[in-house]
């Protein structure tokens, strides 16, 4: 079912059928249907499983009270992972992160195609200065970089408030990679701002499996670094030798 259109079809149902339920009940009901997801992957109830599953979460995201929760009610805490850890958890969870002021949520899961490429969905959230959340699905596009989201920061630039989202994804083959994305809201709307990115590419950081590439942000100076391993064009892998990066967002 196209997503675009699911979203819409819940939109109406909600108003007659999401304020009927708690917010409780509908995380049980996605909690269950995640079982069933992990269950049925690879059978012929997969499809409509995980089409279920899908509308479970938009549901959530229609409900009035989950658009102003805070990231202390719902948000995983993920500090703690390394790669390995997002890949499993995204294939064993559906996991929303928030940004710190709670304007901000992403929702992620593996699609479960089998094998050691990985793919994903992820669904956006954010509330307007009116208070009303909008839910549209991301990285839908054949040639967007295959992630799941872990982690929503925030910065305070010349521009106003900007929301920095970091992404886990592997195509297999022994590697990894991390995508960085910025967004705006700005006049009721989330805007992309590519102006961030280097040289107005898409921000991705792609290493061995083994590696960590130490992405973080930090508050305090505005920083997003990372360590950009060097590829060794006769191997197809990449050494241990590392130019650490740095992007100061003022």
């Amino acid at each position: 079912m196209n997503r675009l259109f699911l979203i819409c079809l819940l939109a109406v149902m909600s108003i007659a059928t999401v304020r009927a339920q708690s917010l409780d009940s509908l995380f049980m009901k996605v909690e269950n249907l995640r079982q069933q997801r992990i269950t049925h992957y690879s059978d012929s109830l997969r499809d409509s499983v995980f089409q279920l599953f899908e509308a479970a979460i938009i549901e959530i995201a229609a409900h009035p009270e989950f658009c102003h929760l805070t990231p202390q009610d719902s948000a995983e805490d993920t500090t703690s992972y390394s790669g390995r850890d997002y890949a499993y958890s995204f294939m064993n969870h559906s996991t929303w992160v928030f940004s710190p002021d709670g304007r901000l949520r992403i929702c992620s899961w593996d699609d479960l195609g089998g094998g050691s490429y990985h793919s994903y969905t992820n669904y956006l959230q954010f509330r307007d200065e009116s208070g009303a959340c909008t839910t549209l699905p991301i990285d839908t596009a054949t040639y967007s970089t295959e992630v799941g989201y872990f982690k929503i920061a925030q910065a305070e630039i010349e521009s106003g408030r900007l929301y920095i989202a970091l992404g886990y994804g592997t195509y297999g083959g022994g590697k990894q990679h991390y995508r960085v994305r910025f967004f705006q809201l700005e006049e009721g709307t989330l805007r992309e701002r590519e102006a961030w990115y280097p040289d107005g590419q898409e921000l991705t950081v792609v290493c061995n499996r083994p590696q960590n590439p130490e992405l973080t942000y930090d508050p305090d100076t505005q920083t997003i670094s990372y360590l950009e391993f060097e590829y060794d064009e006769d191997t197809g892998f990449y050494n241990e030798t590392f130019t650490r990066r740095k992007i100061l967002l003022k």
